[in-house]
């Protein structure tokens, strides 16, 4: 798990604007760590990246639900 969120930190760093390793970030945070807000951050930068993507309402409405905490 923590070696995920390394691999998943140095993609960011190397290419920032690779809109996969914001996804893959956000559930890693959420599934493993519980982390919804961190989940949240990297989905909306996900979907600022990849605005036409096929998970965006599902992830809209997870942003939604931390939002609402």
């Amino acid at each position: 798990r923590q070696k995920a969120l390394e691999c998943l930190d140095k993609a960011i760093e190397l290419d920032p604007k690779l809109p996969q390793a914001y996804f893959n970030l956000g559930m890693v945070l959420r599934m493993e760590k519980q982390d919804t807000k961190g989940a949240a951050a990297a989905w909306k930068k996900y979907l600022e990246l990849d605005p036409n993507s096929q998970a965006r309402e599902f992830l809209k409405g997870e942003i939604a639900k931390v939002e609402m905490e």
